[in-house]
């Protein structure tokens, strides 16, 4: 097959055989921000898609008002909120559709890229390199401290060790191997989707991008942090830091990961180590007086239990 070729744009910019997944939930600045970024990059991505998951009224014409002349932007609606694993796996398949793309770069809406981000995580992840999925150097938002640059996870406990206290930020850092990246920003070629599948839409948000990382390292792909590339992360904007929403999907999702993942071998460790995890939860709740959090744990023991996945009931 003939290998996808970087095209010239008629700005000069080069373009990329690059698909973009933005997936926009509510916030409209966020993602108008995230999408004026993409608009200034250089080289640019061969097409982007803009998911809209269930926004507010009216939103679904907001991102169209970035000015994108000479940036192939596509959004869909799918009418309804299908969480992080559902809203990207209709972006990725829409891509997978164009024989052109090699690399499809994920990114929440809460995002901000630096112009060249693009050139380093093609150069790392092209056809013939040794990396099949990479992460960018994740700032926080308006900062030049490091976010994420990847994780070592051991995923019996579901524990992640972060490269980010060696890292520095352009390649400046000794940066750990790692089996690991996290879904606000990530690098996948084309052939791990291929081969593996698209994330488990069970897990609805939170948790799902552990589970597709697991499933491409069993696979014998590897991964990399690109520091070259940067990527600044405004953190838990959507559900915010400790919400029950959030609290409610990962206590949840984190026991359907073992049931689905983990040997039975590794149960006798990897199930008290959540329920370790999930009292520390429950102290910190109790401790801030955060009683709606403490009933959103109840509700996801139960409802793992009962092996009730999806979205979050709505009183949560």
């Amino acid at each position: 097959m003939r290998e996808p070729t970087i095209e010239q744009a008629s700005t000069s910019r080069r373009i990329y055989p690059i698909g973009v997944v933005v997936l926009h939930y509510r916030n409209i600045p966020d993602t108008k921000e995230c999408l004026e970024s993409l608009h200034v990059t250089d080289p640019r991505p061969q097409r982007i898609i803009v998911v809209d998951n269930h926004s507010d009224a009216g939103s679904h014409r907001q991102p169209n008002e970035i000015p994108a002349s000479d940036l192939n932007i596509s959004v869909i609606h799918p009418g309804c909120n299908l969480g992080y694993a559902g809203g990207m796996n209709l972006g990725i398949k829409t891509l997978l559709t164009d024989s052109r793309l090699q690399v499809i770069v994920l990114l929440n809406n809460d995002t901000v890229v630096e112009p060249d981000f693009l050139r380093p995580l093609f150069s790392t992840l092209r056809n013939g390199s040794n990396y099949h999925l990479s992460t960018p150097m994740i700032l926080l938002d308006r900062s030049d401290r490091i976010w994420s640059a990847g994780e070592r996870v051991w995923y019996p406990f579901l524990w992640a060790k972060s490269s980010a206290a060696n890292a520095g930020r352009g390649g400046g850092g000794k940066i750990m191997p790692i089996n690991s990246v996290t879904g606000c920003a990530m690098a996948v070629r084309r052939e791990v989707f291929e081969r593996i599948g698209l994330f488990d839409e069970q897990y609805f948000a939170y948790v799902e991008d552990v589970d597709f990382c697991m499933r491409a390292h069993s696979a014998g792909f590897r991964f990399t942090c690109c520091p070259a590339s940067i990527v600044y992360h405004k953190v838990s904007s959507s559900l915010g830091d400790f919400s029950p929403a959030k609290v409610y999907l990962n206590v949840r999702n984190k026991a359907y990961f073992i049931r689905k993942n983990i040997p039975p071998i590794w149960w006798p460790l990897s199930w008290p180590w959540y329920f370790l995890t999930v009292l520390s939860w429950a102290i910190r709740a109790i401790v801030k007086g955060r009683l709606d959090v403490v009933r959103s744990i109840l509700l996801a023991g139960r409802d793992a239990i009962r092996g009730r996945m999806g979205p979050p009931p709505r009183w949560v």
